[in-house]
C-alpha cells in the first residue's frame, strides 16, 4: 500500500524489476519521485484513481527505461502536455487514459507518431 512505501526508510533502495501498484491512493508528484529513485527498475505502474498526480509526476517516470505498462485512469488532473514526458520511455508498449478528461486526440496523436508500438486505451 501507499502506506507502506511511505513508511520505508529513505534509504531503501531496490534494483529488483516489480510491478507498482499505487491506485487509489493521494501519492502526490513528489512522493511519486522518491518512489522512482528507489526503485529504478519498476516493469509496470497501475495509479488508477491517483487523484493527486499531475503532468510534473509524469516528468519523473523518464529514468524508468523498462516500464513497459502505465495505467494513468481516472487521474484527472493529467493533461495532454504531460504525455510529452512519456515519450523517453521507449520500453512502454501499454498505456490506460480512460477516465481522463483533460486529455484530448491531440495529446494522443503526438504520442503515437513518437511510439508507434503504443497502445492507448481511451
Amino acid at each position: 500500500t501507499i502506506e507502506e512505501l511511505r513508511g520505508f526508510q529513505t534509504k531503501f533502495r531496490s534494483e529488483n524489476i516489480f510491478v507498482l501498484d499505487i491506485s487509489n491512493s493521494n501519492i502526490t508528484d513528489a512522493e511519486l519521485q522518491n518512489l522512482i529513485e528507489r526503485f529504478p527498475n519498476i516493469r509496470e505502474i497501475n495509479a488508477t484513481n491517483c487523484t493527486a498526480l499531475t503532468d510534473a509526476g509524469l516528468a519523473h517516470l523518464a529514468p524508468l527505461a523498462q516500464l513497459s505498462s502505465l495505467n494513468l485512469s481516472w487521474c484527472r488532473l493529467i493533461t495532454d502536455n504531460g504525455l510529452a514526458h512519456l515519450a523517453p520511455l521507449t520500453q512502454l508498449s501499454s498505456l490506460n487514459l480512460s477516465g481522463c478528461k483533460l486529455i484530448i486526440n491531440d495529446g494522443c496523436n503526438w504520442l503515437r507518431q513518437r511510439m508507434p508500438g503504443l497502445i492507448i486505451r481511451r
